[in-house]
């Protein structure tokens, strides 16, 4: 597969009027200076938390203070060879790069940060806890290496339904097994919500034509706040020591290894719910069923990332990013939809995938209609090829997936007539090949549609 743009979190959408905004302290747009990451050692827990400087440019929301540089904390990061991601639902994961332009979602911090930025100037700037990082402009630096974040093979914009951030388990450690904390939650009687835990990693590890597969090992004493230990936990902890705590229903912690890509290796991951908020079993209009959330955080284990695209609003990976406590009284992500199976079955195929590429377009400007061209290859045979065109960085114009027709050896070759697409806008083209087998490959195209030829 040819190397895509690098792309990081989901382009800027409108959050006027949401929860985010209202329970947000500090709303504003700015350049990211630097970023430290680093490790945060207590009794109870061993994690790593990030420190991005933020060169502010407008604020939108303050409550009167205004500083010119503030340092926006959040959790994750990568220190040498260590990388956290903590997906939290349902805000998702931050990570920011020196030179991008983001607006952030914040909420007073007490501590201070001082330190020397990459810039190699020395600062002290107030601290504001991150809820949220819309990304305006990705900037001239940031670039994999300038964020310690690697490349990002399939992003929710190119319209497949499901996002994957470059990080997987490696074969010989799959089953991967975990634990469930044996003090589950106290509002549910017995241990019935282990058996709902267990039917979540179940709804995964069942999907065919994929080799993931996880193991229930038993219940345990060990909190699912222990990280880099090497032992995966689920369980229930009273979340209220950060700004934020109270505003998340759950966490998945998932700690990799920084190694050469195509792929980082996973070596751990925890999910946390916050036992501030009310658990069911089932549907209660103030509580949110274990099943329901579980089998999304799930997900974010296998490195499957949210997804907030209303065309994607039935997928199980999509977050609630508008409103967190949309999810009370829902049941209907215990089960996987199409965007989910596909995600699990490109991370870790059954059989290998198709060789996809596209030989024209190449990425930049391109005039209407456009010709594909990609070349497809499989030992397995192919049942289908087709393109799909779907704008950059948000809902909007879809072409649906258009056959392609073989014109001989591995070469196959559609046209995108563009009908009603927008032009100056950006769009993503990829084409996916099925094997005999049912497994998609697939390749993309990041092109800016200029005008017509006629």
């Amino acid at each position: 597969m040819a190397p895509l743009p690098y792309v990081t979190l989901a382009k800027a959408e409108n959050r006027s009027g949401t929860l985010l905004e209202e329970w947000s302290d500090y709303i504003f747009t700015g350049v990211v200076v630097s970023v430290e990451s680093k490790w945060v050692n207590t009794t109870e827990i061993r994690t790593i938390y990030s420190y991005a400087t933020i060169l502010v440019e407008e604020y939108h929301k303050s409550e009167g203070i205004e500083p010119p540089y503030v340092t926006l904390v959040y959790r994750g990061g990568r220190v040498n060879n260590i990388g956290m991601t903590c997906y939290r639902y349902p805000w998702g994961a931050i990570w920011c790069s020196p030179g991008q332009r983001i607006k952030a979602y914040a909420v007073k911090y007490a501590k201070a940060y001082e330190g020397i930025g990459d810039d190699g100037v020395s600062r002290s700037s107030p601290s504001l806890w991150a809820l949220d990082v819309e990304l305006l402009d990705e900037g001239a630096d940031a670039t994999s290496e300038a964020g310690s974040w690697p490349l990002w093979p399939i992003h929710e914009t190119q319209g497949l339904g499901f996002a994957f951030y470059g990080k997987c388990w490696d074969r010989s450690d799959i089953p991967v097994g975990y634990y469930i904390n044996r003090n589950g939650t106290e509002d549910i009687d017995g241990l019935d919500e282990v058996d709902e835990i267990i039917k979540s990693f179940d709804a995964w590890s069942s999907v065919t034509l994929q080799v993931m597969e996880f193991k229930f090992l038993g219940l345990t004493d060990k909190s699912p706040l222990n990280r880099v230990d090497g032992i995966n936990v689920v369980g229930w902890v009273m979340m209220t020591d950060k700004p934020e705590d109270k505003k998340i229903v759950a966490y998945c912690w998932v700690t990799w290894m920084y190694e050469p890509l195509p792929n980082l290796r996973i070596v751990e991951f925890n999910i946390v719910f916050n036992e501030y908020h009310n658990w069911t079993i089932g549907s209660k209009p103030d509580a949110f069923d274990v099943r329901n959330i579980c089998t999304h955080e799930v997900g974010h284990a296998l490195e499957l990332g949210d997804l907030e695209l209303e065309e994607n609003e039935e997928q199980t990976m999509w977050s609630p990013k508008d409103d967190p406590l949309k999810g009370r009284g829902e049941v209907k992500r215990r089960s996987l939809e199409s965007g989910d199976i596909a995600g699990i079955r490109h991370i870790y195929p059954e059989y290998p995938p198709p060789s996809v590429t596209i030989f024209d377009p190449q990425n930049g400007e391109v005039l209407a209609p456009v010709d594909i061209t990609a070349s497809v290859s499989s030992g397995d045979g192919i049942l289908s090829v087709q393109f799909k065109v779907h704008i950059v960085g948000g809902d909007g114009y879809d072409s649906g997936w258009q056959p392609m027709e073989h014109i001989g050896d591995n070469l196959w070759t559609g046209t995108w007539t563009a009908s009603g697409a927008p032009v100056g806008e950006s769009f993503w083209i990829t084409v996916r090949a099925k094997s005999g087998k049912g497994i998609y490959g697939y390749d993309y195209r990041d092109v800016i549609l200029v005008g017509y030829f006629f």
